[in-house]
């Protein structure tokens, strides 16, 4: 089990059942935390060769349809169980992940427009696949919340 999920410190017990049971956990990231403003890294965790999550932030424009809403972004994965979870952040749920949407300018001087960060944090677990809707409802909502909060004292953004 990780330490850490993709650099952030968050509680164990909030991802640590997404991690099958296995003996070598590979764990690649790229970019990183310090380069928020022109580089968003990406990480994915493998659990003995097969893939267990994966964790994808990016930068968005809130001009551009469909983004940032964290609701289509988790329409784009599951077709009926897609909702929204109430919580700090923008965040949507789905029986496999969540995405959620911070408020955040990525330049301030910038022109280019980005004024919002997303996470999208999914998982290929077969043991969570059967859960209960609502029970993955509340699983991946606490931790897209917890993520975020831990994003937001990496990247320290101001908001538009």
């Amino acid at each position: 089990m990780p330490k850490n999920l993709c650099g952030l410190d968050v509680p164990q017990a909030l991802y640590e059942e997404m991690f099958l049971p296995g003996k070598k956990i590979y764990h690649q990231l790229h970019g990183s935390w310090k380069e928020y403003k022109t580089d968003s890294p990406t990480c994915k965790y493998m659990v003995d060769g097969m893939p267990a999550v994966s964790f994808t932030p990016s930068w968005e424009y809130s001009s551009e349809k469909g983004y940032p809403d964290p609701l289509f972004q988790a329409r784009r994965r599951s077709v009926s169980e897609s909702k929204m979870y109430k919580a700090k952040y923008e965040t949507a749920t789905w029986p496999r992940g969540a995405a959620s949407v911070m408020r955040c300018l990525r330049e301030p001087s910038s022109k280019s427009g980005a004024d919002r960060f997303m996470v999208v944090v999914s998982m290929a677990n077969a043991d969570l696949e059967n859960i209960d809707g609502d029970r993955a409802h509340e699983y991946f909502g606490k931790l897209s919340e917890a993520v975020m909060e831990e994003v937001s004292k990496k990247i320290k953004c101001p908001k538009p």
